[in-house]
Formats: structure tokens, sequence, C-alpha cells
């Protein structure tokens, strides 16, 4: 199972979705509609901004400050939306207001709704990242542990065992329940132009 799997089966299990809709105002059932498209984009995002050294680096270092041992659902409550805010603007730079519009418009979410689901899981998502690249808890790597290439690698879902053994460890507090076909938006025209126009 790849990076991408893990995250969404660790997104979208019943305590995850329920902390994040009581968190946001917004329906379960609209952010099970919207994960599986949003996750993908904000890992395009991530890619493309770590393309660069700079870019790694910059990403490397806000991992460093997005560690948590807390279940997904933990995190989701706990989480502070402005700073949920912040890293979605840091992660879409001037794409964001566009790429916000087009995902409300995929899942037929208001754009508001959109911009709060996704602040709400944004410090998730950077301590999922972290607990691939670094380890979780007393078993933390050093930083210099994963260079560029490897954090793409990461990124780009390539690596899946190791990492998604982690990452799903570090998100153990729910069962893990996988999307259905029926269920997915990957397929559709406009995902796939999102996703191209990052690539």
């Amino acid at each position: 199972m790849n990076l991408l799997s893990v995250l969404l089966d660790a997104l979208v299990t019943k305590p995850a979705l329920s902390a994040l809709s009581k968190k946001t105002g917004v329906k379960s059932s609209s952010l099970k509609k919207l994960l599986p498209a949003a996750v993908p984009v904000l890992l395009k995002f991530l890619t493309k901004n770590a393309s660069d050294k700079e870019g790694a680096s910059s990403l490397l270092g806000a991992l460093t400050e997005h560690a948590a041992a807390e279940t997904a659902a933990e995190q989701i409550a706990a989480a502070d939306s402005v700073d949920g805010g912040k890293i979605l603007s840091h992660i879409f730079g001037s794409n964001k207001e566009g790429t916000l519009a087009s995902l409300a418009a995929l899942t037929g979410l208001d754009e508001l709704d959109v911009t709060k689901a996704l602040s709400g899981i944004a410090p998730t998502l950077l301590s999922a990242l972290s607990a691939a690249v670094f380890g979780s808890g007393r078993k933390r790597r050093s930083k210099n542990g994963l260079n560029l290439s490897g954090l793409l690698t990461m990124l780009s879902g390539k690596k899946s065992c190791s990492l998604g053994s982690i990452v799903k460890g570090l998100f153990s507090g729910g069962t893990a329940r996988r999307q259905k076909k029926d269920s997915s938006v990957n397929g559709s025209e406009l995902l796939s132009y999102l996703l191209e126009q990052i690539g």
C-alpha cells in the first residue's frame, strides 16, 4: 500500500471524519467525497514544491515542526485551523484560490467548506509525512536521513511498504477502510486536469 492509500484510509475512518466534521461543520458524507479528491492534489503540489533543493529543504523544515504521535482523529480534533490555513497557502501558493474553487466544483461543496476541511487536515497531513520521513516516537531519525531524491520518491508514492507501515502505525487509532472504486473521484476529468496543471 503506497503513501496516498495509507493517508486516505486513515483520513476517511469514522473517527477521523467525525472529528473533522465536528471541527468544521461540514457533513461527514461531504468530507468523504472531498478527501479522496483533495489529498492527491495536495501531495502533487508538495511534490512540485520539493522538486528543487530550496523547496525540499523548506518542506523538511516544516515537517520537523509537525511531528505528532496521536491518531488521525485526535490530531484533527486538536489541530490549529489558522496554522492549517497557512499551510494550505504555502502548499498551493498563487494557485490556492483556483485549486479550491476547482475542488469545490468537482465535489459539489461550497468553497468555504473545502477551505475549512483542508485547513483542518493540513497539520495532520504534515505530521504523517513527518512520520514517513523521520520515523515516529522514539524511533525518529535524523532529518538528514532523507535527501531530495528520497523525499520526492516518498511523495510520488513509488516507495510504499516501509513508509506505509510507519504512517499506518502512526494513525492506528482507527480501522482503515479502502475506498471503493465507485466512490472515488480520482478518475474525473477535472481532477486529472488539476494534476496535469501542476505536473
